[in-house]
């Protein structure tokens, strides 16, 4: 039953709000005339691109607006007092104490400086009337009660010194110390890995149901909404587009934006269906006077009348309302990713057949790293032999954790970092045996894209200056030519011309990225390591991304290693995937064996753990993972690295080591003592 037909007041109740964002010379209308509700114990989910407003209206009700940001209207109430008058003393007394908010970066939210245990300490100690004594007790239990091991002792760490996934748990710890009413999360599992993500998950569940609450869950990613959400709001260019159930949305979107979204998810999708269906152009500038539907410029149903007028939200069924004039039908629009996912193309792709002498090859690569002080030192086993041959014009897909070594192999294939020992053989010659003159050339061929490219780019280079340095650097060609060789680039990425003289702050996310693809493409190399390359892009900038990677490859002949955490989106562009755990690859084979019919338990709960863009699945879904991070690669367990978390474990497990072996009859390779079978 829906908290509405309860017939009880919605906990928090949003009525036409407009927040903009005054800058010098203009305003930006950030969220303008959005209403929402939540009702008590309810989770509803807010979907939509970056730039629509997601986070600009959770913001709104903190009370937390950037500098320059203003509700100039509308409504914002809580538990039936209004927060739109309230001044900042008033809402700082409401904040973690009844509506609390999990960040989206915890490293940049928490503070650097303090003890995590004294961070949440200092926010029961604010709203509650107790002792510091009781404030450290109170950090000591949350930080247990969201599953952190040792939670007295590591109460005194620092939040440096967590993983990724820990420090959101900290983060969630903070937030809940004083069991607020409406907790509001802003994309919690964005970038980290499927199994830490599904642990995050149900740790929401989890707590839901013990204090009561109600939530608000803002992301980009429609598994996760299909599993947790149930209510669903799409927002776009800063209004609200598309409202109703979970079950209803998924099943029948009827707002062309809502299914875009949908039809760019690549779970389940192959090159061999054709290229993902992206979602043309960029949004609207929100600081221009835009009339009609918003999403018409980007639409491929669009008509006349879109433009004419203001299109405002109509029923479209019980509960499930739409601002669209020409909607998508309700029978038959069930959501397309699913169908694709349940039924594999009739004739595969093969995979790409590894010649005589590969692209790439790596023999038995050992990297391990020296940290600590001079008393403390310790090796970490990064990466730990690995063995692989990848042929030309193949895109081997690289899985796992985060830890598990996949960046370290990324910067040792293309000889940015050098071994411990083994060897990396590129065009039939070992890298590592060359001499550095020879290298730096042969580093023509091999190049890497890294995960953040906004970090990746130097800030004080305007991009045309950016894709001329390589080839400044390798000598090739004068001044002119170089240009010449820049525009042609700006022009394989899909970029215009004149985006030479922008800054790399100039760009979106997206348009970064392909940045970063042009660059590497700008000593027309042979291979690329891809690490990462979409993590944290929306799943229109994703598609579009995944697209050209897919299309360059075809006009340049290009070998990829692609870099990921995320199963389906490396099916969808690799011929052949590898799982790697904690240093060692531990299978190897075709992308929908891998995926379908995985040999190792640990590809296995990487497969159950990605969430589905299908609610029925994800709701029915408990994937048992063993709890807490994967083993220190500091100490790696004898035996079986896996051992420690995997259900099938057995004496033998920790006593012997399983190699590498090939996994007749079906193909691919294993290392496990008790392989999966159909």
């Amino acid at each position: 039953m829906r908290w509405e037909e309860t017939g009880l007041a919605a906990l928090l109740e949003i009525e036409d709000l407009h927040t903009h964002i005054h800058r010098r010379d203009d305003s930006v209308h950030a969220v303008d005339g959005v209403s929402l509700s939540v009702g008590r114990g309810e989770t509803l989910g807010i979907v939509g691109e970056s730039g629509c407003g997601k986070t600009m209206t959770a913001l709104s009700v903190m009370g937390l607006l950037p500098p320059g940001g203003e509700i100039t209207a509308g409504r914002i109430t809580f538990d039936g007092q209004e927060l739109t008058g309230l001044g900042e003393r008033e809402l700082a007394g409401l904040r973690a104490d009844r509506i609390a908010m999990v960040f989206q970066d915890p490293l940049s939210s928490l503070n650097p400086s303090m003890t995590v245990g004294h961070q949440i300490a200092e926010t029961f100690w604010l709203h509650r009337d107790v002792s510091w004594a009781r404030a450290r007790e109170r950090a000591a239990e949350m930080l247990d009660l969201v599953g952190i091991p040792g939670a007295r002792g590591r109460a005194g760490d620092y939040p440096h010194q967590f993983s990724g996934g820990m420090r959101q748990r900290v983060m969630i710890a903070m937030a809940l110390a004083c069991e607020p009413d409406l907790l509001i999360a802003d994309e919690p599992t964005t970038a980290l890995d499927v199994t830490t993500q599904r642990e995050i998950l149900e740790l929401f569940d989890e707590l839901r149901d013990r204090f009561h609450m109600a939530m608000i869950l803002v992301t980009h990613d429609l598994g996760v909404i299909a599993g947790r959400a149930d209510r669903v709001a799409v927002m776009y260019a800063g209004r609200l587009v598309e409202s109703a159930t979970t079950a209803e949305l998924f099943a029948r979107p009827r707002h062309r934006y809502t299914e875009a979204l949908f039809k760019a998810v690549p779970d389940g999708g192959r090159r061999a269906d054709g290229p993902l269906e992206n979602i043309p152009g960029l949004p609207p500038d929100l600081a221009r006077s835009l009339t009609g539907c918003r999403f018409a410029a980007r639409c491929r149903h669009v008509q006349d009348d879109c433009t004419a007028g203001e299109v405002g939200l109509v029923e479209a069924g019980a509960g499930h309302l739409m601002a669209c004039l020409h909607p998508a039908p309700a029978e038959g629009a069930a959501l397309q990713v699913r169908d694709r996912a349940e039924a594999p193309p009739a004739v595969p792709e093969p995979a790409a057949p590894a010649p005589a002498t590969p692209a790439l090859a790596a023999e038995a690569l050992v990297k391990d790293f020296t940290v600590g002080g001079a008393w403390q030192r310790r090796k970490v086993s990064a990466v730990a032999g690995v063995s692989l041959e990848i042929g030309e014009r193949e895109t081997f897909g690289l899985v796992g954790e985060s830890g598990s070594g996949k960046s370290t192999l990324g910067r040792l294939l293309v000889a940015l970092d050098k071994p411990t020992s083994g060897s990396v053989v590129a065009g039939g010659t070992d890298l590592f045996s060359m001499p550095a003159r020879d290298l730096r050339l042969r580093r023509r061929d091999l190049q890497l894209v890294y995960q953040d490219s906004a970090a990746a780019l130097d800030p004080r280079m305007r991009a045309g200056s950016l894709l001329a340095e390589p080839l400044r650097i390798q000598r090739i060609g004068d001044r002119g030519s170089r240009m010449d060789r820049v525009a042609r680039l700006l022009d394989d990425v899909g970029l215009p011309r004149n985006a030479a003289e922008r800054y790399p702050h100039e760009f979106s996310g997206g348009q970064r990225q392909r940045l970063a693809l042009a660059r590497a493409l700008a000593l027309e190399p042979k291979i690329i390591v891809a690490d990462e390359p979409v993590s944290a892009l929306d799943v229109s900038v994703q598609a579009q991304i995944l697209n050209l990677m897919s299309d360059l490859q075809a006009e340049h002949h290009l070998t990829y290693v692609f870099i990921s955490h995320d199963l389906a989106v490396v099916r969808y562009l690799a011929d052949r995937i590898g799982v790697m755990y904690l240093g060692k690859l531990v299978e190897v084979g075709d992308r929908d064996e891998v995926y379908q019919r995985p040999l190792h338990p640990y590809t296995r709960q990487l497969v159950e753990a990605a969430p589905k863009p299908d609610p029925a699945t994800e709701r029915g879904k408990r994937v048992v993972i063993e709890a807490g991070d994967p083993p220190s690669a500091t100490e790696p367990p004898s035996g079986c690295r896996f051992r420690l978390r995997c259900p099938l474990a057995q004496d033998v497990c920790a006593e012997v080591e399983p190699q590498l072996q090939p996994a007749a009859p079906r193909g691919g390779s294993v290392a496990c003592h008790f392989p999966l079978v159909d």
